[in-house]
């Protein structure tokens, strides 16, 4: 007789839901993506307090997954797992140690850990491969380097072939058949440890390998720190010119309610000049609606206070970072002489 499957849980269902779900899937031999089980609980993205709830959650049911859920992509497949009730759960001091920017953000931290992927795009051979088949994998994808491990099965980390590695094995006259000829020494950095703490073995060896409980996770190399530290800095970098366009413009037309504050401009924040924009807006004299740009010096507000907690790594900030150029670029047409026309006409009224 076919047994029922459980509802697809969402945010409303309680633990005894979630968990008859999850067990069907266990139970089926299914996988889990990460935006599906997060959507479980009603989320979309994956912020620190998020990834805390949902694992204490699995804990209280005696389910996790593999790997954890924070430390890949949002569409990588999960493996359910039951926690034996003879097992005890990890308290909370044993723990990985919890790093604002853990090296799990980069995509290629974890490219090795996706299931059945075909031998050329996993990113790594296998020891006793040949120097061909390496050499291959290497052009196909423009890599430097391939993490060797000892077999499919067990993938420890033994080495890395490279193209500099076999340049090195040809100059000691050594023809490489295998990539056993020519492996380099590696030193391998954990899943979870601090993206910044990465910057200097990279800068050393333009890469490190990254492993996760002792198996390989990935590699990331410069290339990958650069792109993950432009897309950290970008909103950064928008907003403070945001920033400063408002107190540009602050200055010029908002002198007599700023002796009024207390605070000099220089030391105010985005929310301070938020509200000093919606306290004298009639001062500034623009044909624009004071609703709607509150709500977007609002949003901007947001934004900045996101990125500075590195908050929600997966949503995708593109509009909100153009939305702030925008207001920048309005700001930026805005010249001190059409600001100190507004000053002369307010003082005289």
């Amino acid at each position: 007789m076919n047994k029922t499957v459980p509802l697809v849980p969402t945010r409303d269902s309680g633990l005894t839901e979630t968990k008859a779900y999850l067990t069907h899937l266990l139970d089926s031999g299914e996988t889990v993506t990460v935006r599906t089980l997060i959507g479980f609980w009603g989320y979309r993205g994956r912020g620190k307090n998020i990834v805390e709830v949902i694992n204490r959650d699995l804990v209280q049911m005696r389910l996790a997954v593999e790997p954890p859920l924070d430390s890949v992509p949002l569409d990588f497949e999960l493996s359910l797992t039951t926690i034996p009730s003879d097992v005890r759960i990890q308290a909370a001091e044993e723990q990985p140690e919890d790093h604002l920017l853990p090296l799990s953000r980069i995509n290629s931290a974890t490219h090795a850990l996706k299931a059945d992927q075909p031998p050329g795009d996993r990113g790594y051979v296998v020891l006793g491969a040949s120097v061909a088949e390496a050499v291959t994998v290497m052009m196909r994808q423009d890599f430097s380097q391939l993490p060797v491990v000892e077999s499919q099965a067990q993938r420890t980390v033994i080495g890395v072939f490279s193209w500099e590695s076999f340049a090195h094995a040809g100059l000691r006259g050594i023809a490489p058949r295998i990539v056993d000829d020519a492996l380099a020494p590696v030193t391998t950095v954990d899943l979870h440890s601090d993206l910044f703490a990465s910057i200097a073995p990279v800068a050393d060896k333009g890469h490190v390998v990254v492993t996760y409980r002792g198996v390989l996770a990935g590699i990331v190399t410069a290339s990958d720190l650069t792109l993950e530290f432009e897309d950290l800095t970008l909103p950064f970098l928008a907003v403070g010119r945001c920033e400063r366009e408002l107190k540009r413009v602050a200055a010029s037309v908002f002198a007599e309610p700023l002796a009024a504050e207390g605070k000099a401009l220089e030391e105010m924040t985005f929310g301070n000049l938020q509200h000093l924009y919606r306290r004298h807006w009639n001062k500034l004299g623009w044909a624009l609606s004071k609703d709607d740009f509150i709500l977007w010096l609002d949003a901007t507000r947001r934004l900045r206070n996101a990125v500075a907690h590195f908050d929600d790594r997966d949503q995708d900030r593109s509009a909100d970072v153009e939305a702030v150029h925008r207001l920048t670029l309005w700001l930026n047409g805005v010249k001190t002489a059409e600001l100190d026309e507004v000053q002369e006409a307010t003082k005289a009224n």
